[in-house]
């Protein structure tokens, strides 16, 4: 449960994620991460779609996908920004309490969604991840690391967490963080993702963190 502090901010985050949404129409460019292991007729939900940048991946466009954003102007850019011939159903929902049957997916995306939710919030998400998803399942997140070149840019709220000028709150991660966070998953993998940004001759570092994540029988 929130309380009254949390849920302004959750309130706060909400809003100014959909204002942002409503004045770009793709905020997210570049190449879609590659999505690994999803099958034919996989349902699969991603959490936290934006503008559909993931759900344009290769990877998930012969599965049936679920694109969750709390966001209704996100889930408006995607829905436009979509492929022709994708079966997706958009879903106006939250991370935190994901309105889903128990055990329902064959595989959950999250990519740059759970930075931009509070530390509690995290703890909600991964309990409802963990819920949702069907045993064998698996579970794929990507999220900024703390060696990234945004980290301690903005007004830091919380430790390793920053809101910077257009008031969106991200929160940078360590790898134990996601290891403890998740630890109710057998990790398959966990890897560092950096690549470099060359912005007027000099090198900048963009880094993630991603884990891999299996629910095996037994492990709840």
């Amino acid at each position: 449960m929130q309380n009254n502090t949390e849920f302004h901010d959750y309130i706060q985050q909400k809003e100014t994620w959909d204002t942002v949404y409503k004045k770009n129409r793709r905020l997210w460019k570049g190449t879609p991460y590659k999505v690994e292991g999803i099958n034919d007729g996989d349902l699969v939900l991603e959490i936290g779609c934006g503008d559909g940048k993931t759900t344009r991946t290769p990877e998930l466009r012969s599965c049936l996908l679920i694109a969750l954003d709390y966001a209704p102007n996100a889930l408006y850019r995607c829905r436009t920004n979509r492929l022709q011939g994708q079966k997706i159903e958009y879903v106006n929902g939250d991370a935190q309490c994901l309105p889903f049957p128990k055990e329902s997916f064959s595989f959950i995306i999250a990519f740059h969604c759970l930075a931009h939710i509070t530390k509690e919030g995290r703890r909600r998400s991964a309990d409802e991840i963990y819920r949702v998803l069907k045993n064998g399942g698996t579970f794929l997140l990507r999220d900024f690391s703390v060696e990234d070149m945004r980290f301690g840019k903005g007004e830091m709220v919380d430790e390793n967490t920053f809101i910077n000028k257009n008031g969106i709150s991200t929160h940078f991660f360590v790898e134990h963080e996601l290891l403890s966070l998740f630890e109710r998953f057998p990790i398959k993998e966990i890897k560092k993702c950096n690549s470099n940004l060359i912005i007027m001759g000099k090198i900048h570092i963009r880094s993630d963190v991603e884990i891999r994540c299996i629910k095996t029988i037994g492990t709840w």
